[in-house]
């Protein structure tokens, strides 16, 4: 049994200009119904798509931690720059609206392309991130090519849901082909490997069981890159936040009181009644149906 889709619509909607003069969008859950010593969470999306693909996750953290998702610029209707941006600077947006927002500590949500901000912005800005959740990160070495890129997107469009299909083509079409071309550059270029090594920070790394965009090797590899990372295997393809968000949040969560150092117990998410069984090796735990 899945999780199900929370409601998107979830927390304060507001556009911010930054100093820069880029644009972007924001939708911040503000304080907590449950206050306590939680760190902030910014989620960031992949390329072409927009904060509603995190929203769900959002939702689901609602009660114990702010969460703030953003819209980078160029995409889900945010303005388009007038020059290309690499991905450290979309990760300086990031770290600007953190700013601007008076987030000081936060777990980092990454989803995708959002993997590539969240660990340039770990790299740059360590001070502000607390930890990490890495969701489908790319680039996979076997898909370094944009053919190679569009052929395991294709394959992915088939194992998503019906909804999640739709969310997709929706925010793909609001990022428009130009945007999205300019963005794809980007996130070829950008060395994911080399970049997450010896990240200090917890973090786990999370992968759909039918993802073929980041394959099990390649999330294997890159965990083991990292200072302090575990892979965490979901149900999904790429998108596995939309299928199961309150698992997302869970993992979230166990970042959190890692980097806080309030919890003994391994990040991934414990067995509940939804799930049959739950394997761990390697420092690699696949959650089953």
């Amino acid at each position: 049994m899945r999780n199900g889709p929370l409601p998107r619509r979830t927390g304060e909607r507001s556009r911010l200009t930054l100093g820069s003069g880029l644009v972007v969008h924001v939708v911040d859950t503000g304080v907590p119904s449950r206050p306590g010593p939680a760190s902030a969470v910014l989620l960031l999306h992949g390329i072409g798509m927009s904060s509603s693909s995190l929203e769900p996750v959002a939702s689901a953290l609602a009660a114990t931690h702010r969460a703030v998702g953003i819209t980078l610029p160029g995409h889900g209707g945010s303005p388009r720059p007038q020059e290309d941006l690499s991905v450290e600077g979309y990760a300086e947006v990031a770290a600007e609206v953190a700013d601007r927002l008076g987030i000081d500590r936060a777990v980092v949500v990454g989803q995708s392309m959002g993997a590539q901000f969240a660990i340039a912005l770990a790299r740059a800005r360590p001070d502000l991130v607390a930890g990490l959740v890495l969701i489908g990160p790319v680039v996979d070495d076997r898909h370094y090519t944009a053919l190679a890129q569009g052929m395991a997107l294709a394959l992915d469009s088939s194992r998503e849901t019906v909804s999640g299909n739709l969310l997709v083509f929706r925010d793909y079409v609001r990022c428009g082909p130009r945007w999205f071309g300019a963005t794809l550059r980007s996130m070829l270029a950008y060395p994911t490997l080399e970049r997450a090594r010896g990240l200090p920070m917890p973090a786990i790394v999370v992968r759909g069981a039918g993802d073929p965009i980041a394959g099990a090797e390649w999330v294997i590899r890159l965990s083991r890159a990292m200072g302090d990372a575990r892979v965490v295997t979901l149900p999904g393809a790429h998108h596995a936040q939309l299928v199961v968000p309150q698992d997302v949040a869970e993992l979230v969560r166990r970042v959190d009181r890692a980097a806080r150092g309030t919890s003994d117990r391994p990040m991934s998410p414990r067995q509940g009644p939804a799930r049959a069984t739950e394997t761990e090796n390697d420092r690699s735990v696949t959650i089953h149906e």
